[in-house]
């Protein structure tokens, strides 16, 4: 538009150059400019036309200057550029002010003169008022709002605030969203605003013009979750990061990756569901706890698979890999009902009894032959196992062993890992050494002393008895003592008689020592 104005205008500053200074000041808010008005703030002007006369000091020759001057009303000289206008494309805001004083004026004329000059004579021939630009104030339409530039002495740049209306309109535009609830918070740079719906949440920062600087949406978990039992067809079981979503339906485990900005779900067999890992837990249970589970929880880790699982043996749990290739047992506590299944089956047929101890289970099984004790850990791990023959199996063995059938006087004791069976009869000792296991260690015949000693019809039999895998004896007779040894078969091997009197007490005493016998239990002798 054009504004006339009457006594004119002149520029201290341009339009052009005010808009083009304008239009730097706002270029940093990234957005296109657009001009939708200007105003021009019009500040009184003096248009002085003044004439002075001078010479210099030492040279005294009169000389005239005639100059026009611009002053503003407070007396200070503007610099003008252009002639004056009386037609301007902008609108106008006038700031009246008086003329300065004749002094006023002629100070600022006397500038133009040499600094030696000496004025002789000055006068103020015409004094007209025109108007100057003191400032612009240009308005844009800039990015979503206006903004006001003003340029003159200083420059000032002010922001209209945006209208909700029209930042919730960008945001749904940029993220392609209807509904939802959006946040606003303005701060000194711009705005920051958040967005949130079932299926998305966004972010989104903005400059004071609504121009965007960062933006981002991303799906919500819950939607992520929903996404993936659509794809596999069935439910979700884990979710890590934004978002890996393990899922399974009825034959599958998958781990799912969703784009956290798109939805795009991608998906990857990687294991069994958690049906066939309790089909598999349950097996693994009946076969090493030997009982059937009666409760059995199944959930589910990246690492693997954590089965809980308990029956009448015990409980214990258990780390299935996901493809249910391996089944590692991460706790277990046995009882007292475990070590009869246990028994059970490592002695098939055996009578088995089981018994808890402190910090283990004590496991006792027979089978007519041997005797089974093994003592397990409450993990279920073997600490101990002993196994030994019975004693009616000793019996049995020690008949065999030394050709006999039967009607002997049977003794037998258990002596370090050894059973030492004693079968007397026919007056004689049948002794078999066995081992644990049933193996002949050694086997002795040996004469009962008793039915020799009968055989032999000796008088006043002092000591009988076995030393040294012979038969010694000592017997009182009426002058003397008769000293007699005899092999393991009754045979006589040798026979010593020592006087009885003072004089031959030395020789007795030394044949006592030889014929004092070391047990009166045959078993002893095959002991070492």
């Amino acid at each position: 538009m054009e504004t006339q104005v009457k006594e004119g205008v002149i520029f201290s500053l341009s339009f052009q150059e005010a808009l083009d200074r304008a239009t730097s000041l706002i270029s940093g808010y990234k957005a296109k400019p657009l001009l939708i008005g200007s105003l021009a703030t019009l500040s009184p002007l003096f248009s002085c036309k003044v004439t002075l006369e001078y010479d210099f000091p030492n040279d005294k020759r009169k000389r005239t200057l005639t100059a026009t001057i611009f002053v503003d009303p407070n007396g200070n000289e503007v610099k003008v550029k252009g002639d004056i206008q009386y037609s301007v494309p902008f609108q106008v805001e006038m700031v009246e002010g008086k003329p300065p004083s004749d002094e006023a004026i002629l100070q600022v004329a006397k500038k133009e003169l040499p600094s030696t000059a000496e004025v002789i004579n000055s006068r103020i021939d015409e004094v007209k008022k025109v108007w100057y630009t003191s400032s612009f104030t240009f308005t844009f339409s800039l990015g979503l709002t206006n903004a006001h530039v003003k340029v003159g002495n200083t420059t000032q740049v002010t922001i209209d605030p945006i209208k909700r209306e029209a930042i919730v309109d960008l945001l749904k535009k940029e993220f392609g969203v209807e509904g939802g609830n959006v946040e606003i918070k303005e701060r000194e740079e711009g705005y920051t605003l958040t967005y949130l719906d079932e299926n998305w949440n966004g972010f989104m920062e903005l400059n004071k013009v609504g121009v965007v600087l960062s933006k981002e949406l991303k799906i919500t978990q819950k939607h992520a979750v929903s996404l993936v039992e659509q794809k596999v067809n069935g439910k979700a079981l884990l979710v890590t990061g934004e978002f890996r979503v393990y899922a399974e339906d009825d034959t599958t485990l998958y781990r799912c990756d969703v784009d956290p900005h798109t939805g795009d779900v991608s998906c990857k067999r990687v294991g069994i569901p958690s049906g066939k890992v309790k089909e598999n837990s349950e097996t693994y249970f009946i076969n090493n706890m030997f009982s059937r589970p009666t409760t059995l929880d199944v959930s589910f880790t990246e690492e693997g698979w954590i089965v809980k699982i308990s029956g009448e043996t015990g409980v214990a749990e258990y780390l299935v890999k996901h493809d249910g290739s391996s089944i590692k047992v991460k706790f277990l506590r046995v009882n007292e009902k475990f070590g009869e299944m246990w028994g059970k089956k490592e002695f098939p047929g055996c009578e088995v009894k089981s018994s808890i101890k402190e910090n283990s289970i004590e496991v006792n099984a027979s089978d007519g032959n041997f005797n089974h004790r093994v003592i397990l850990s409450l993990e279920g791990k073997v600490k101990e196992k002993e196994h030994s023959i019975t004693d009616s199996y000793a019996l049995r063995l020690a008949y065999n062993t030394m050709g006999l059938s039967s009607g002997c006087r049977e003794e037998l004791k258990r002596w370090k890992g050894y059973i030492l069976v004693d079968l007397s009869c026919n007056g004689k000792h049948h002794i078999a050494k066995l081992e644990n296991d049933g193996k002949v260690k050694e086997t002795l015949d040996v004469v009962d002393i008793t039915s020799l000693l009968g055989s032999l019809k000796l008088g006043n039999v002092v000591s009988a008895g076995y030393k040294d895998k012979n038969i010694v004896v000592k017997v009182e007779e009426e002058k003397h003592y008769r000293y007699i040894k005899f092999n393991m078969q009754g045979e006589k091997l040798k026979e010593e008689i020592c006087d009885r009197g003072f004089l031959s007490k030395i020789k007795c005493v030394k044949q006592d020592l030889e014929y004092r016998p070391s047990t009166q239990d045959p078993t002893e002798l095959i002991m070492s």
